[in-house]
């Protein structure tokens, strides 16, 4: 037998004894020497794995050789089309799922650990570009490797997370043009102690996405427009991407031009969902949006080009506004279930306290415009208007808002209930309830409750108006007496549809 047969036999017999690896290992590998040992067994190998973009590498199987690991193109860390002068980042995780049982006396945490570190014999990079191929250096770690990089294995035991990120950033320059490079990643793991990454990118000339709020137009005077200081929940904003265009030069291609527009709001206040906002032209230069609530809101507009790239989002894409309650008392209801029914009450309290009181309770009965007799609690001024309240927004089933509004509140004592509405609909569902009070435009009360049976009210706040010397009174609030000394409010239930709908309506329960 030669000396070496006879390495390999012993190699075979100790492994099938005591050897744990994390992968296949070349048929001709012979154990690290330089590997911790207890009792003549090994301790399992670190594992280099990495990841980006939903892509895990490297294939032990097909891209590795002899310690080395070259990733294929069709594999390689791609920025995709990036504008020129803008720069891009993509997240790569390096992680190492080793399971280690290290033999006792071994810390397996520390034997199985997976260290980047720069390797002399060959790019001595640790983890970097190769120089020759990412000139002028387009391609760039977002802060430089500090070496030794030191990744736990996945035991639980080790109790470090058994991953660490790194960003890559592409710096793309002022004219379109194709941009490659190679990533290394040198490390301890036996069977990819060196890896190979292609990295690309394609500087592009984008479209340019110019959004604005639709202004008056003195020669079409009918034309809808937007004032920016003056927008109220339950207004239509309209908005203007007509300034939008495809750049010239630059290596630009000259056949491009802009062939789509695309409108989506990216911030809005809590409480809000996609369906309120009720776009028109959503997918053309001119278009508006419904403002459901009150807060600020930030729109962004994408144009793409006829090659099919998109508009970078920039401060020029972007159009925030804030919408403002211009109501004395202006009183806002959501909730969290998208198909049972919530209805918001607010209740003159000098004629009656009862929920659902035909005259003293502005709700879905008697307070919508299209309602033939609606509640008129001072005569003296116009229904719907004034002092007067009117139901703004009744919402059926969904998430809300229902709202309701007095413009120039009159001195006196009001009372904001809510109602998980008796509906035949077999599907119920617990669901918290959210109330908000403006008063004159300031959000003076925000709470919520949890009602988990049908017929519930929630008796949530009090507000109380005053005469004084300003233009229209002042207002402030006062939660109704807790039953629950971590809720605000009271919920009690019994609130039958037969009920809402009787004349006196329903006491609530002191």
């Amino acid at each position: 037998m030669t000396r070496t047969t006879g390495l390999l036999a012993l190699f075979i017999l100790l492994c099938v004894t005591g050897c744990q690896e994390d992968s296949e290992p070349a048929p001709d590998a012979l154990p690290d020497a330089s590997a911790p040992q207890d009792a003549g067994n090994w301790v399992a190998a670190p594992t280099l794995e990495i990841s980006f973009n939903g892509i895990i590498v490297p294939d032990l199987a097909l891209h590795c050789s002899a310690g080395v690991c070259t990733v294929p193109d069709d594999q390689a860390i791609d920025f995709g089309t990036v504008g020129v002068n803008r720069e891009a980042e993509i997240l790569v995780s390096l992680q190492n799922p080793a399971v280690c049982d290290a033999p006792a006396g071994l810390d397996p945490c520390t034997a199985c650990a997976l260290t980047v570190a720069r390797n002399p014999a060959h790019q001595n990079l640790g983890i970097g570009f190769k120089a020759e191929s990412n000139s002028p250096g387009h391609f760039r770690l977002a802060e430089p490797f500090t070496e030794p990089l030191v990744v736990s294995p996945a035991d639980v035991g080790c109790g470090d997370t058994e991953q660490s990120s790194l960003a890559l950033r592409f710096s793309a320059p002022e004219r379109s043009s194709s941009h490659r490079a190679t990533l290394v990643i040198e490390s301890n793991d036996p069977d990819r102690s060196v890896v190979e990454i292609p990295v690309k990118a394609e500087a592009v000339v984008l479209p340019v996405a110019i959004a604005s709020l639709r202004s008056y137009d003195p020669s079409n005077p009918s034309a809808p427009s937007t004032d920016p200081e003056a927008i109220d929940p339950m207004d239509r904003v309209y908005f203007d991407g007509r300034d939008s265009y495809q750049p010239t030069g630059q290596g630009a291609d000259d056949t491009a031009a802009l062939a789509q527009y695309h409108w989506e709001v990216v911030e809005a206040p809590r409480g809000t969902s996609p369906a309120d906002f009720d776009w028109l032209g959503e997918n053309q230069s001119l278009s508006s949006m419904w403002v459901p609530l009150p807060g600020r809101y930030v729109v962004r507009l994408v144009a793409t080009n006829t090659l099919g790239f998109q508009s970078a989002d920039t401060p020029a894409a972007r159009v925030e506004f804030d919408a403002i309650v211009v109501s004395g008392i202006g009183v806002f209801m959501f909730w969290d279930h998208p198909s049972n029914d919530q209805d918001l009450h607010l209740v003159y309290l000098e004629e009656s306290a009862n929920v659902c009181h035909r005259t003293a309770d502005c709700y879905f009965s008697n307070c919508n415009e299209n309602d033939f007799n609606r509640v008129h609690w001072f005569p003296d001024a116009p229904v719907s208007s004034g002092p007067n309240p009117r139901l703004d927004r009744d919402d059926p089933n969904g998430f809300g808002p229902e709202i309701i509004s007095i413009d120039r509140p009159n001195a006196g004592s009001y009372r904001v209930y809510t109602h998980y509405w008796p509906s035949e609909n077999p599907v119920h569902s617990d669901t918290t309830v959210t109330v908000q009070v403006y008063l004159k435009g300031v959000l003076a009360f925000e709470e919520e409750r949890l009602l988990d049976r049908r017929e519930q009210v929630w008796a949530a706040v009090d507000i109380e108006w005053v005469d004084d010397d300003s233009e229209l009174g002042s207002g402030s609030v006062t939660p109704y007496p807790s039953d629950d000394p971590d809720r605000v409010g009271r919920v009690a239930g019994g609130l039958s549809s037969i009920l809402c709908s009787s004349d006196e309506g329903w006491p609530f329960p002191d």
